[in-house]
């Protein structure tokens, strides 16, 4: 199953081959650092790509690996506490809205712009997210 932990994990163990000066990755040897499977790892590379967090990304057919270059934007997610953190920000924002509309029941048309504001919030995560 694709987790924000196994995603975090794979970001970070490209990382760490980074800094090793590798960019040719192992599908089979991640899945089994990772106890995954190794077409879970190549699903996330993909989608890494196409998120940005690779500048390059090229499968060897039928070999189970692939070239790889990182971009600024793998290190920024990391930075920032990487796919968890963003799962637990958005999280903390839907808890957040709920509140308030909660408090709308019985409020004032003020509320109604808290609301918005909120609104506005989570659809930024959620685009950033699901990008």
């Amino acid at each position: 199953m694709i987790t924000p932990e196994l995603k975090d994990s794979i970001l970070n163990q490209l990382i760490n081959l980074f800094n090793d000066d590798k960019e040719v990755i192992s599908f089979y040897e991640l899945a089994t650092t990772l106890n995954t499977k190794p077409a879970l790892i190549e699903m996330i590379l993909k989608q890494f790509y196409e998120q940005s967090l690779l500048s390059q990304y090229t499968p060897f057919l039928g070999e189970g690996e692939a070239y790889f270059e990182l971009s600024a934007n793998a290190f920024d997610l990391q930075y920032i506490g990487g796919f968890k953190a963003k799962e637990e920000l958005l999280k903390l924002n839907l808890d957040k809205l709920s509140l308030e509309i909660e408090s709308l029941k019985n409020s004032t048309p003020e509320a109604a712009e808290r609301i918005s504001t909120i609104i506005a919030n989570i659809a930024t995560v959620a685009t950033f997210m699901f990008k």
